[in-house]
């Protein structure tokens, strides 16, 4: 699933806009990937990952849409040097739901390192190229046909380069790959449904959710 500042909300902030997710299978198990802040908010967007948010994954592996584990990512200040700490904890069956719940800790490091644990489990947040491709004459096509209630007319194939519409623009992305006996013992073997959510902290202490996607792409 991929949409770039699809509502009010994410894009009053960037860095809770919910750009794309991914859900593939890597060397050791199952990689999940999340972007956000996409350029494409423009030069005068903030930047990085929000101090203040939340960034989780949600597993369902029951079909009931009601998440059972959640991989939630949290990220400390900016440093001199740009890279911000991260920190990485994993909540289970009824705390997976609970936004109150603490979860505990599977790792913590600092942002534009590769990270891991003994048990295999791998972690990379960073600034990355924006992975998702758009011819911007198909955009135009299917905008036209929107605005006037006709069919899409296709551009018609070219010999030539193709740029894509987010091209050289920059996101800033979590990956994780969790080894299949750590997913494995939560879902049984069972078919998974994943989504990402980003939150942020309200003032009455709370968290408010600003942004989810869901329908990976595989």
């Amino acid at each position: 699933m991929s949409h770039h500042l699809d509502s009010p909300a994410a894009s009053a902030d960037a860095r809770l806009n919910i750009s794309d997710t991914y859900v593939f299978r890597g060397d050791r198990g199952t990689v999940l990937v999340m972007n956000v802040c996409s350029d494409s908010a423009g030069p005068d967007a903030p930047k990085g990952f929000h101090p203040e948010a939340r960034y989780e994954f949600k597993i369902d592996s029951t079909g009931d849409a009601v998440e059972d584990l959640s991989l939630r990512f949290s990220f400390g200040e900016a440093q001199t040097d740009g890279s911000q700490f991260v920190h990485l904890s994993r909540m289970l069956g009824a705390d997976a739901v609970d936004d109150t719940a603490g979860g505990s800790v599977l790792l913590s490091g600092r942002t534009g390192r590769a990270l891991s644990t003994d048990e295999g489990l791998r972690v990379w947040t960073g600034r990355a190229s924006d992975p998702f491709w758009m011819n911007p004459a198909v955009v135009e096509a299917v905008g036209q046909a929107f605005q006037h209630g006709t069919d899409v007319a296709p551009p018609h194939p070219d010999s030539g380069h193709v740029t894509s519409l987010f091209s050289g623009m920059k996101v800033r992305s979590i990956v994780l790959e969790v080894p299949d006996e750590h997913l494995l013992s939560v879902t049984q073997g069972r078919n998974i449904g994943v989504w990402g959510v980003t939150m942020l902290a309200t003032d009455a202490g709370g968290w408010h959710r600003v942004n989810r996607c869901g329908l990976p792409m595989v």
